[in-house]
Formats: structure tokens, C-alpha cells, sequence
């Protein structure tokens, strides 16, 4: 989940995140306040149209065992119930700030959807029973990238999903609160996640 990643070296373990330069303010924010140096690296005309990209690198056999343990199976980022089990709203929030996205459609609609390309259909079920437990009712729908399924926020959950994240977004990455001007009133099938699969 998100744009950080961890992998193993050697007999010790990475954990890394990059961003672009347009995100520098809250690449920033993450470095401080996991209190890792941030550097400045040459980037890819694929990976921006900047000159620059910024990179948190960590190395801590210690502190990142138990951690790769948990997300990766067999050297794979793959969602489970332990992982699922210890995100919190904030956890939400930094997920949503990475990999997340808003757009205002048309009427009063607000598409809010989540890249989740690389799970499988198993994972995203997993990652509704999630925003379940706070309410958050969710749909997917299919697309032509990656593994084929994106995840998107119900109609009715917009205004509560942004509420529970907003206490942690940072502020650089206000512009993706979108809140609905009119509340849904239509009914929806709330029984469909009573927990995490």
C-alpha cells in the first residue's frame, strides 16, 4: 500500500520511498517525521518531467524484520489480515495521499478511487473489509492496467471517508479533500462487510 517499499539485502532489509519533485513538501513531511535523511537524485523522463526526484532510504536489520515479514510474501508486497490488523485512519490517510485520487464528475459526484493495479481481486476484497470497519463503503470496477481492478469510494461514503482521513493529511495534499455539497440519500447495502476477510 502506498509508494514506500521494502526489500531484503543481503542479511539486512531497505525500506525506501520516492516521489516526484512536485511532491517535495510532502516527501519532506515523511522524512522528518520518521527522522530519515532525504536526498535529492536524478530522475527519468518516465519517471517526471523534472530534472529531480526526492528519496527516503532506510537500513535497519532490526527494525525492518518484523515489517517485511509482515507485507511480503515470498519477496511480494501482498495485502493480509496481520497487515490490515494494525492500520489505523492515519494509515488510511497516507495511502489515500500516495495512491489516491478525487476528481469532481458531473451533478455533485466525486470520483475517489485508489490505484490498486497490482492486487489481485483476494486483496481488494481484504482492503474493503478495511474501510468497512470505519463505515467507508466501497465498489470496484474494471480497468485495462495492470491487474485489471481499481477501487473506488461509494457515492454515499465520500463526505465520511474524507472526514476520517483529513486529521492526517498533510498540507500539501489538501487539494485531493473533496467534499460532496448534497448527502446521498439513496439506500445501499450496508451488510456486505461485517469484517476483514
Amino acid at each position: 500500500m502506498g509508494d514506500a517499499s521494502i526489500s531484503r539485502m543481503r542479511k539486512s532489509y531497505i525500506f525506501s520511498i520516492t516521489h516526484g519533485h512536485k511532491q517535495y513538501k510532502y516527501v519532506k513531511f515523511i522524512s522528518e517525521k520518521l527522522g530519515v535523511k532525504l536526498y535529492k537524485c536524478s530522475a527519468s523522463k518516465s519517471f517526471s518531467r523534472h530534472k529531480y526526484k526526492w528519496k527516503i532510504s532506510y537500513c535497519n536489520k532490526q527494525v525492518l524484520h518484523n515489517i517485511f515479514n509482515i507485507v511480503k510474501n515470498k519477496e511480494i508486497k501482498t495485502i493480509n489480515n496481520r497487515w490490515l490488523n494494525l492500520i489505523t485512519p492515519e494509515g488510511i490517510a497516507y495511502w489515500f495521499m500516495d495512491d489516491g485520487s478525487s476528481t469532481y464528475a458531473r451533478d455533485t459526484s466525486i470520483l475517489v478511487r485508489f490505484s490498486t493495479y497490482s492486487y489481485s481481486l483476494q486483496e481488494i476484497e481484504k482492503l474493503q473489509g478495511l474501510l468497512y470497519k470505519y463505515g467507508v463503503l466501497t465498489s470496484m470496477s474494471h480497468t485495462d492496467r495492470g491487474k485489471g481492478v481499481v477501487l473506488s469510494i461509494r457515492q454515499i461514503s465520500v463526505n465520511k471517508f474524507m472526514d476520517l482521513i483529513s486529521p492526517y493529511v498533510h498540507s500539501s495534499m489538501k487539494y485531493k479533500l473533496k467534499y460532496r455539497n448534497k448527502p446521498v440519500t439513496r439506500k445501499l447495502r450496508t451488510d456486505l462487510w461485517t469484517s476483514i476477510k
